[in-house]
């Protein structure tokens, strides 16, 4: 109708009048290809029509142009990919239906909500999309009275989701999320006591008996690593905290931390316990949940490994390939001296020389000490200035690590290996990087390079170092989640040529 009525007009689209008329017309979607095509062509004969007295007519004001039909089109497109939440599934009650607040008050008469209280005045939305579990850890944090010994804004210390760039990159995480084995790894960075129980490894009782437990103290928080699909609802991995367990009819209430999405709501245990079954397909495991609590460690790590800088394939061809070769060369791996039971101290200097000198150029680039901006706790110092209780700890690990056995053979190796001259700053981390290597790393070694190398990682070499004992289980921690993510073979296991190497 509208198109018969423009060309009804006979006017040429530059009228006024006539363009007034149009535009107070209502546009039908599917008008809107017709009215563009007539529109091109009126304009086309209006412009050879008045071509021969255009020399002589006055300047004409510009046309009001209408976006063009597939602009239109597009733009429909881009609105109707956007949603406003989902529907919970039947199967699901909402916790703010009147049969989830039945249940709510079945589990606070049971003792069984008493987490609830903590995670309910720290419940947080994640920021983004891929976020649930750093949203879902951070809420646990925060729960639990952890300090994070740095400034979330202002003056305050307080966990926030972007603030956990532990175990693998914030901008890796928010386009691919996070495993099971990464959000575990990340809360042990920040001082948490993690149990981690994979679905394939429990049976549904001792699920239930956890729920049980954990929901019944304040001092423990669980987080479900689960399928959505196996929920009927749309997406799949997701992680999100407990807050609450109806023992008789083995409800459990999950606290949805993508409230843009569903909100909290109560689920079948056993449903749930299944849909954390399914196999990853990032990690070839299945999830499973976690039960954390409050741990002895500071949650500010004095180390910290940056991430974007490690180069994986040529760390893997160094450990697999390149070392192996040189270590059974016959001046360093079958010499009697390596091989013998107490090797001598030339042979372990030619070990680590060996190893500190085919290591990536960059590598230590790899691990830095925190820095002690702005944003972290002070603390004053004995002569009454602000002093950086950081600055003070590293001080105290930079001692202990000079003071291990292995610290010596790694500076005169870097002194080699540049002709700048090395700090012993450097040194002390490079001592820490070789310590905290995991030992599958080792593994393509020959037996006798082993077992010098893991000499000085013996537990009695640490036992009166804390700080630095601390730091590299923390560190290796950290270096065994990355490996393991940084699998080349699908077999989550740090690999070389598609082979599992047996440590």
């Amino acid at each position: 109708m509208l198109v018969r009525r423009l060309a009804s007009l006979r006017l040429a689209p530059s009228s006024c009048s006539a363009r007034r008329r149009l535009l107070s017309a209502p546009l039908a979607p599917h008008a809107l290809p017709a009215l563009h095509a007539r529109w091109a062509s009126s304009s086309s004969s209006s412009s050879s029509a008045s071509s021969s007295s255009s020399a002589a007519s006055p300047p004409q004001a510009q046309p009001l142009l209408l976006p063009q039909a597939p602009q239109l089109v597009q733009q429909s497109q881009q609105a109707e990919r956007t949603f406003y939440r989902r529907e919970l599934p039947p199967h699901l009650a909402s916790f703010t239906s009147a049969e989830g607040r039945a249940l709510f008050r079945k589990a606070l008469l049971a003792g069984h909500a008493e987490i609830f209280y903590s995670l309910s005045g720290n419940f947080t939305m994640q920021s983004e999309p891929a976020f649930c579990g750093l949203g879902s850890l951070a809420m646990v944090l925060n729960s639990l009275s952890v300090d994070p010994g740095k400034k979330w804004k202002g003056v305050w210390r307080w966990y926030a989701d972007d603030m956990l760039e532990c175990c693998a990159p914030l901008d890796q995480i928010k386009k691919t999320g996070m495993t099971f084995q990464e959000l575990a790894c990340v809360a042990r960075c920040n001082g948490l006591d993690v149990v981690s129980k994979s679905a394939d490894a429990v049976d549904f009782d001792e699920f239930v008996q956890d729920l049980a437990s954990v929901t019944a103290s304040s001092e423990t928080h669980m987080v479900v690593s689960f399928s959505r699909k196996a929920l009927s609802q749309t997406g799949d991995g997701h992680f999100s905290p407990v807050g609450a367990f109806v023992p008789d009819t083995q409800q459990v209430l999950v606290m949805d931390t993508a409230r843009f999405k569903y909100p909290s709501y109560f689920v079948d245990a056993r449903m749930l316990y299944e849909a954390m079954r399914p196999i990853d397909a990032v990690t070839g495991l299945s999830r499973g949940y976690f039960i954390l609590r409050k741990g002895q460690t500071k949650p500010l790590s004095l180390c910290q490994i940056i991430v974007k800088d490690v180069a994986w394939r040529h760390l893997r061809d160094v450990f697999q390939e390149t070392l192996p070769r040189i270590l059974r060369t016959p001046s360093i791996s079958t010499s009697a001296a390596l091989a013998a039971p107490e090797s001598s101290q030339e042979s372990k200097r030619d070990l680590i020389r060996a190893v500190i000198h085919h290591l990536p150029a960059d590598f230590l680039d790899y691990t830095a000490f925190r820095s002690a901006g702005h944003d972290l706790a002070g603390s004053p110092g004995v002569d009454g200035t602000l002093q950086s209780h950081l600055d003070a700890e590293l001080h105290a690990l930079c001692e202990q690590g000079m003071s291990h056995p292995l610290f010596p053979i790694v500076h005169a190796a870097l002194m080699e290996r540049t002709t700048r001259g090395i700090d012993a700053r450097s040194s002390v981390l490079a001592t820490i990087f070789l310590l905290s290597l995991p030992s599958i790393l080792w593994a393509g070694l020959p037996s006798e390079a082993r077992r010098i190398l893991e000499s000085y990682r013996k537990t009695e070499t640490l036992a009166d170092k804390p700080l630095l004992r601390e730091e590299v289980g923390r560190l290796a921690d950290q270096w065994d989640t990355m490996l393991n993510s940084n699998c080349t073979c699908g077999r989550n296991t740090w690999c070389a040529h598609g082979q599992q190497l047996v440590a």
